[in-house]
């Protein structure tokens, strides 16, 4: 009598989840369609998840050899494939193999555990061979301790990759820094395109002392420079700020500041062909970084500078309506500048030789 309710129950218990398979195979696909936006790939991953997570208490019964019982066995592959048809009507292939990684196929390994582990217990815990119960519990346990410690062991490993990372992160904005007069174009040709060695050590150089001091560029540093940073006014394209800042102010000598900000590679590359959008992030850090505390040893004399180098620097902030607009619009990738208050820029071009010479701080 006992045996006939453990399986009356174990087959009421595996057609109740194999009824919630069907429910979930029959609205699964439909939801996935009615979200076209998301992604599919995300689908997949909550699946995945939903199945890992069903892993751990299997795992416990799992331990307490519950699957002996044909019951208790049926009911857990039926779970099984309840998951796993869910994971089926939100399989995605191409898009999830094209991101394939270590964790998808951890939980891909799982997702076959679940479904093959109480199946393979119950046919352990009733063999009749003694020899085979044995090597077959040994089996399933280490089985169940490289599931649980895999991902342990995965998160181990991607700490220590980050540190590395971060380390040699470190190491190449250093390396950018550390550069010298004259060895610009030979840290650029060394530097791979498109990397994260290539933007750290360009960061480094933005705020090496060869960029942020008075002293101006060798020829072949500028000529480099330059090339770096030609390009379209793209709003999509990096911009280096600093470096492009440098590469302007190297150019303004006092009696020469119209002629420096209308002709030459310099401006015609950074502000002849610049949208106001791009001036309006660009210029703050001119202002700042370089004419204010440089301009007083350089372009002032007696005090004051020449009527027609700050009517062209004037020239040059005066669009202050589209630059104030795109300002307030809140541009989060303006630089952040401590002066760039733009309706007050004419005021400070003309206190700037008052001020005296000063260092950039």
């Amino acid at each position: 009598m006992p045996v006939f309710h453990a399986g009356t129950r174990g087959v009421a218990g595996a057609r109740g989840a194999v009824g919630f398979a069907a429910l979930l195979a029959l609205f699964a696909r439909p939801a996935a369609a009615s979200y076209g936006q998301m992604d599919l790939h995300l689908n997949t991953l909550v699946c995945l998840a939903l199945i890992g997570a069903y892993s751990l208490p299997l795992d416990l019964a799992l331990l307490l050899r519950r699957f002996r019982s044909r019951a208790w066995m049926a009911v857990a592959v039926a779970i099984a494939v309840a998951l796993l048809g869910l994971l089926v009507a939100t399989w995605d292939a191409p898009n999830f193999l094209s991101r394939f990684d270590r964790w998808d196929a951890y939980l891909l390994l799982v997702a076959a555990f679940v479904l093959i582990a109480p199946v393979f217990q119950h046919l352990v815990l009733n063999a009749r061979s003694a020899r085979t119960m044995a090597w077959g519990n040994a089996l399933l346990y280490l089985a169940i301790f490289v599931q649980l410690t895999t991902p342990a062991a995965f998160l181990v490993a991607n700490e220590m990759r980050m540190q590395q990372f971060r380390a040699q992160m470190e190491n190449d904005r250093r390396h950018g820094m550390a550069v010298k007069s004259g060895e610009v174009a030979g840290l650029l040709r060394g530097l791979p395109p498109g990397t994260f060695t290539a933007y750290q050590a360009l960061d480094g150089l933005e705020h090496s002392e060869l960029i942020r001091a008075d002293v101006a560029l060798v020829d072949a540093d500028r000529s480099a420079l330059l090339a770096l940073v030609s390009h379209d006014d793209d709003p999509g394209a990096h911009a280096y700020w600093q470096i492009e800042s440098k590469l302007i102010w190297d150019t303004l000598q006092s009696g020469k500041v119209a002629d420096a900000l209308s002709r030459g590679p310099v401006a015609e590359a950074l502000l002849v062909k610049r949208s106001s959008g791009t001036l309006a992030m660009l210029l703050p850090r001119l202002l700042d970084d370089y004419i204010a505390p440089y301009a007083p040893a350089r372009l002032c004399d007696g005090g004051r500078m020449r009527d027609d180098d700050l009517h062209a620097l004037d020239l040059l902030y005066a669009n202050i309506g589209e630059a104030e607009r795109i300002r307030q619009a809140g541009l989060q990738s303006a630089p952040s500048s401590g002066n760039s208050d733009w309706k007050t820029h004419r005021q400070r071009l003309t206190d700037v030789c008052s001020a005296g010479p000063r260092r950039a701080g």
